[in-house]
């Protein structure tokens, strides 16, 4: 087997290129590599071939790094859509909880005309019609504002 054999062999199975070659002189004097070793022993040296990169390997290698580089990409924006979904789902539970507070508070004032209310001194006094409506009006902005 020859050199250039060899390395055709080499280039043509990139499995082979990892195994191991014993290079030794046959009884004529030839040189011959294989992967066997010598019949009968005879002396040897064991080579380890690494092939030279070829332009197919390096194509392959950046169109693989262009798709590692594309699925990180998506990865990222399915990361960044899901955050994005998360927080517009809070907003909407907010605006629920809000809407639903400004209409049970709407409903109660609704009901009673003059409720009782803090006075600030550890105590209650009872709303004025002024304050009353002034409260009703701002319920019923809150319910327009959340509870779309």
């Amino acid at each position: 087997m020859t050199i250039a054999r060899l390395c055709l062999m080499l280039a043509l199975f990139p499995a082979l290129a990892t195994a191991q070659v014993y290079k030794w002189r046959d009884a004529e004097g030839n040189m011959v590599y294989s992967q066997t070793a010598p019949p009968g022993g005879a002396p040897s040296e064991t080579i380890t071939p690494t092939p030279a990169p070829s332009k197919a390997s390096d194509a392959a290698r950046k169109q693989l790094n262009a798709l590692k580089k594309r699925l990180d990409d998506q990865r990222k924006q399915r990361g960044e859509a899901a955050k994005k979904a998360e927080q517009e789902e809070k907003k909407q539970a907010a605006l629920r909880e809000n809407c639903t507070r400004a209409r049970a508070s709407l409903a109660e004032l609704e009901y009673k005309t003059n409720p009782l209310v803090p006075d600030g001194k550890g105590g209650y006094r009872r709303m004025t019609a002024e304050e009353h409506d002034a409260k009703v009006r701002q319920l019923r902005q809150d319910q327009d504002k959340y509870c779309r």
